[in-house]
């Protein structure tokens, strides 16, 4: 219970633009590496596979705190979703026009008229097998990325997984 009120307090101080970010230029490769290692042991306790490729070092204006938080729920609810012997891959992408963020899982997926929901409040996942979630994680993650002067997109197949791609913008 104490989560999900500290997750709504959260989304309703993002909704409100009453958090302060603190900026500064930072490794987002870091920050990935960071969220990928605090869910190491949870994905092998869910025989999950998790896997991270990294690319040349990324530097981005970033509240390192809040970015994490929002990768966080996104590759939380890759290795929840993903059965047994699936994978989790997380992906680091650098051109000349934008970073990206990929994170990709083999997990149960998202039926195509439900994918442009799950970016809503409390919106949960019809035929999802994790009936206690809150459905306010994927809404957190979107808000702290469009904070970032990022965007967030999704596609997915039922049956076979999920990717959710985060992009920055080199200005």
């Amino acid at each position: 219970m104490n989560v999900m009120i500290q997750s709504i307090l959260k989304l309703a101080k993002l909704d409100t633009n009453t958090v302060e970010f603190c900026k500064k230029e930072q490794s987002l490769n870091q920050t990935v590496k960071e969220v990928v290692y605090n869910f190491e042991e949870f994905a092998k306790e869910k025989d999950v596979k998790l896997e991270l490729n990294n690319c040349d070092n990324i530097i981005l204006n970033q509240d390192k705190f809040w970015l994490k938080e929002a990768f966080n729920n996104i590759l939380k609810n890759g290795i929840e979703h993903t059965p047994k012997g699936g994978s989790v891959k997380v992906n680091l992408i650098s051109n000349s026009v934008f970073y990206k963020v990929i994170i990709q899982d083999t997990g149960e997926g998202i039926e195509q008229s439900e994918i442009r929901k799950i970016f809503n409040r409390f919106y949960k996942n019809s035929t999802s097998s994790k009936r206690d979630s809150v459905g306010i994680g994927v809404a957190i993650s979107k808000s702290i990325i469009e904070s970032h002067n990022g965007y967030i997109d999704v596609s997915s197949e039922k049956g076979v997984g999920t990717t959710f791609s985060i992009t920055f913008m080199k200005y």
